[in-house]
């Protein structure tokens, strides 16, 4: 994400945190509170912060909602089948839909709240045995890594606390692929075009580092060429002139040897 500073890139950046992070207590906004967070993102019962994602099961809908004032509490949980609808959150003049009306309308979308951090959990995760809660946002090979996933994403969102080689060993980790052997036999792979790549690979990166001088040397190799065929016309030119005067000159002086003859 690029854009002049001040603009809400981390802001929005920090709002994947709610829709991946199970825990609402393991969640980091940096220097703000989870209170200041909260009151920012969720000032009232019409705040939403909401995800449409790809999962398992087809398009779906994540979201949280804030309370009121007088509710107090921490903002609602919940999800529900199907894609994004602006209908169903906005009235016609454009207002925000009171809360009981939202959950009318997802009703016939498989609406469910999350309740807490283990059901959000499930819900990211695809279904295990007979459960239908998991809706397959995050694929992993075993779901016991999730809290390493979730660890690995907050450090991904703030860059500040990994290394950039530490985040592609936990990646490589979580996709269960090994770092202490060759992922692919690349010779293998291409089989006997290996050595034909590997040598066209080399001279691409030997004219890649000498391209300053190749092109100086064509460049120089291009005027060269102007100023030979500049000789030559000029050399051509002059040929002809010499010619037509020693012709005008034999002709001349062969009037004169036949005067003196006389």
């Amino acid at each position: 994400m690029v854009g002049p500073n001040n603009t809400g890139k981390t802001t929005l950046i920090n709002t994947l945190q709610f829709l991946y992070v199970d825990d609402l207590r393991t969640m980091d906004f940096g220097s703000y509170s989870l209170d200041q967070t909260l009151a920012y993102y969720f000032p009232n019962q019409y705040s939403y912060v909401l995800f449409e994602c790809l999962g398992g099961r087809g398009k779906c809908v994540v979201g949280w909602r804030g309370q009121s004032k007088a509710s107090g509490g921490d903002p609602e949980r919940f999800c529900y089948l199907g894609e994004y609808d602006p209908a169903d959150f906005l009235a016609a003049d454009q207002q925000v839909r009171e809360p009981r009306d939202v959950t009318g309308r997802l009703s016939i979308k498989q609406f469910r709240q999350i309740r807490s951090a283990q059901e959000h959990r499930e819900m990211l995760l695809p279904p295990e045995g007979g459960d239908d809660k998991g809706l397959g946002i995050v694929s992993l090979r075993d779901n016991n890594r999730f809290r390493r996933f979730r660890e690995s994403l907050k450090d991904l969102l703030s860059l500040s606390s990994i290394t950039q080689e530490q985040m592609r060993d936990r990646l490589l980790t979580l996709a269960d692929v090994r770092t202490d052997v060759a992922a692919l036999d690349v010779r293998k792979l291409f089989g006997e075009d290996y050595d034909l790549i590997k040598r066209r690979r080399d001279a691409l990166a030997r004219f890649k580092k000498h391209e300053p001088q190749v092109r100086q040397l064509v460049e120089r190799s291009a005027e060269l060429d102007g100023v030979r065929n500049e000789l030559v016309a000029r050399w051509t030119d002059l040929r002809q002139r010499r010619q037509d005067y020693e012709q005008l000159h034999r002709a001349r002086l062969a009037e004169l040897e036949t005067g003196v003859e006389k």
